[in-house]
This record gives structure tokens, sequence and C-alpha cells, in this order.
């Protein structure tokens, strides 16, 4: 039997300090090196209270994808609007959650296929393993996908 999918996630306390030292970055003129990683401005979907995520996106057949185990994303239940900045450019747009662990399972394999790293999932893959709709339930990974407003 192979070894499981493993989350990889970084420490909560670890997470304390990089993510404002990161939101300031992608905010500034430095953002254009920060490469996969993106802030998100949304609203608490039951408070209506401002905030901000950071976060790595992947792009897939001109979609804009993040894979996460945080609680945030329930916000985008059904779909809400949001603010995507990367590479100092702020886009508005809508996320839409999608917590079918066959369709992550089959959006994850494909960003691995294409050669996105384990890593930029928080995730540990054994070598070989073909990620399945058991490993992201076992993970807790759901997707929020970015559709940018026209």
């Amino acid at each position: 039997m192979a070894d499981p999918v493993v989350d990889a996630s970084p420490s909560p306390a670890f997470l304390r300090v990089l993510d404002p030292v990161l939101r300031t970055l992608l905010r500034s003129r430095l953002a254009p090196w920060l490469g996969g990683f993106a802030l998100l401005t949304f609203s608490g979907r039951r408070t209506g209270r401002s905030y901000q995520a950071v976060v790595t996106f992947h792009e897939l057949d001109g979609q804009v994808y993040v894979v996460t185990p945080r609680p945030w994303r329930v916000n985008f239940t059904g779909g809400a609007p949001l603010r995507m900045r990367h590479a100092g450019v702020e886009v508005p747009g809508t996320g839409a959650l999608e917590t079918d662990p066959e369709v992550v399972a089959g959006v994850v394999s494909r960003l691995l296929a294409k050669g996105e790293p384990a890593r930029a999932f928080a995730l540990r893959i054994p070598d070989g393993h073909r990620v399945t709709a058991a490993d992201m339930r076992a993970t807790d990974r759901a997707i929020v996908r970015f559709v940018p407003s026209p």
C-alpha cells in the first residue's frame, strides 16, 4: 500500500509571521517578484467584515484556482465578490467554492501534471502516487475558483 498524501501546511505560528510580511510585499513595488502569490480581499458572509488572505494561485485552462484547507473558503459558498491582487494589479471578480473531492482531485491532478509542485498545495505526495478524492477529503482540500469581472 502506498504512503498517504499528507497535509504539509505551514504551522499557524509561521503563518502569523509570514502573512503580514507577504501582505505588505503584495501591495508594494516588489509584488511582481512574488510569483504565484496573491492577496484576496473579501467580505465575511455573515458579518460583512472585510478580510484578506494571502494565497498561492494556479492557472489552468484559462481559469484561476486557489487550493486551500483554510476556513475562510466558506465565504465563497454559492459565489461571492472578491478582489485579487497579484503582481501589483488588483482585479475585481467572483470567487466560487468547490468542495466536491472528485472535482478537487481532478483539478489538483491536472495542475500536478502541468508541473506544479505538491508543496504549492501544501501537500506531501509520495512519488508516483495518483491523487484521489479520498486524498482531498483526508487533507480537507477545496478549491476557490476566481472569475474576473468583465
